[in-house]
């Protein structure tokens, strides 16, 4: 029977039994996880042709000639299908990753530097922002991630920071339209300080003074979603900020407050916290985080070196601990559990987690989408997931047999919940139970 720790290893850090990874990860669980931390770049390659940024342009921002050429509703379907295979790809980069632990790393921090397709210019293109901003930084410092992010033209759209015009810049003085703080404001809130991190709405408005100027031609043919700096947009003169002068620098300011934000301790507490939250614990223990708090100061917010403290800490191994696997990777994790793959299984996961709330690349806030158990665990939805469980059993078979099931996820289970499983009525009927269930679904 594989051991407690190779199981924690696989699901509470990776994206599920698989069982071409199994034999790794029972080997040495801690260190296969570690390994993915330190060891050789494991970056996966785009699982599905998706097709590049400029080739999507006509899609999202067709002429008026492409439109009565191609009809409005011809190109909404073509603009349907680009997000699917958005989707799909995302999904099977996850199930063929031999770094499962850096999907889940790339997942949390575009939850938590979300972009969402529910603005009409962000429709088909956010696995754009993931790739360049998210995936490339999620094993060096936060500052160099936050900086990836804040300058990611794609930010800038999501956030409305292409609206903002400095009151007493050359422009400002003769428009109507004046600062816009939705980029500052989550630049504080959510991606560093957090809403107790101790600044004020003072703070808020000096950063979207520095953050005025910034301008993205998302249509561009040539260079699509091309962000540029206008000083004649920028409001000019020092900004205070934390008790910080920024000296006026024109597009130099923002990195100044980045400098300032990557360091502060609000920020090493938040950051830590939302980590030890998304992968340990709802309610992490409070010394984990001060650990994990510590480290990030000690080391200027090097992310391999807090995630290390965590995965060091007793609570990451303990299986009692228990996070909820959100629809879409429930999907992942059972289709890895049957060992499915293709893009038939990948399109089956994206409308299951559809069917279940979970619109990918399309959350409803700026917040991105929660990963708390009492929202995506309900009565409701453990009768939609054994009703997908079937579904996929049904479509795709499995070579995985009960015993190993059991095996996998019902150590520790009592003696009445292992005979229901192995007293099912057939395999698939066994699956199901499992798929629906607390001992799959908390990882």
């Amino acid at each position: 029977m594989i051991s407690a720790d190779a199981v924690v290893a696989l699901t509470r850090f990776g994206t599920g039994y698989r069982a071409d990874l199994a034999e790794a990860a029972a080997r040495d669980p801690r260190g296969w996880v570690r390994g993915q931390l330190r060891g050789d770049d494991a970056r996966q390659a785009i699982a599905v042709d998706v097709p590049p940024l400029a080739e999507r342009v006509p899609l999202l921002f067709p002429t008026k000639d492409e439109q009565t050429m191609q009809g409005t509703s011809r190109i909404a379907a073509e603009r349907s299908k680009l997000v699917e295979r958005v989707r799909d790809a995302r999904i099977l980069t996850a199930l063929r990753s031999t770094a499962p632990f850096q999907e889940r790393l790339v997942r949390f921090w575009f939850e938590h530097f979300t972009i969402s397709m529910r603005r009409p210019a962000l429709v088909g293109v956010t696995d754009v922002f993931e790739a360049e901003a998210i995936r490339p930084h999620i094993r060096g410092s936060f500052r160099n991630l936050l900086g990836a992010v804040a300058h990611h033209p794609m930010m800038h759209v999501y956030l409305d920071n292409t609206l903002s015009i400095g009151p007493n810049s050359p422009v400002g003085k003769r428009a109507v339209r004046g600062i816009n703080e939705n980029l500052a404001r989550e630049l504080l809130e959510l991606h560093s300080l957090g809403v107790d991190g101790g600044y004020t709405q003072t703070d808020v408005r000096e950063v979207a003074k520095v953050l005025t100027g910034w301008q993205v031609a998302a249509s561009d043919r040539n260079a699509p979603y091309r962000i540029t700096f206008d000083p004649a947009r920028h409001e000019p003169g020092d900004k205070i900020f934390l008790g910080h002068t920024i000296r006026e620098a024109g597009k130099a300011e923002p990195d100044q407050v980045l400098d300032i934000l990557a360091t502060h301790p609000s920020t090493a507490r938040f950051i830590s916290y939302k980590l030890a939250r998304h992968f340990i614990d709802d309610t992490p223990p409070e010394d984990l985080v001060v650990a994990m708090t510590s480290a990030f100061s000690d080391t200027d917010g090097d992310l391999v070196q807090v995630i290390e403290v965590m995965l060091d800490h007793p609570s990451a191994w303990a299986p009692e601990r228990r996070k909820v696997l959100l629809p879409e990777d429930w999907g992942i994790a059972f289709a890895s559990l049957l060992g499915a793959d293709g893009e038939e299984v990948a399109a089956d996961i994206r409308k299951a987690g559809i069917s279940m709330g979970h619109r990918v690349y399309a959350a409803e806030s700026p917040k991105g989408w929660t990963d708390e158990r009492g929202y995506w665990f309900t009565p409701d939805a453990v009768l939609l997931r054994s009703a997908w469980a079937n579904r996929l059993y049904e479509a795709f078979g499995t070579s995985t047999d009960v015993d190993l099931l059991v095996g996998i996820y019902l150590q520790g289970a009592s003696d009445d919940v292992v005979r229901l499983v192995r007293g099912a009525p057939t395999p698939k009927d066994a699956f199901s139970l499992i798929a629906a269930s607390p001992y799959f679904n908390l990882r």
